[in-house]
């Protein structure tokens, strides 16, 4: 994981796209600054195969504006 935060597993959840057929898995972070909108979503094929992940952190920085961070597949 990129960040310093905490995974936080009490509230992940999967969903379903039926579209792409994929299942995502949501762990969000907790800590620091976050805003609800930072995580990591793990997303899997329709044969629970794994196919990436992207990170994205977001938070206020001092002067109040919304810094958004992504990253994925580590990258």
């Amino acid at each position: 994981m990129n960040s310093e935060g905490e995974l936080n597993f009490e509230e992940a959840f999967v969903t379903i796209d039926n579209e792409n057929q994929q299942y995502l898995v949501r762990i969000p972070l907790k800590g620091k600054n976050f805003e609800l909108l930072s995580g990591v979503t793990i997303v899997y094929d329709n044969d629970y195969t794994y196919e990436s992940k992207v990170e994205t952190i977001v938070y206020k920085n001092n002067n109040g504006q919304g810094i958004l961070i992504t990253w994925i597949n580590d990258k």
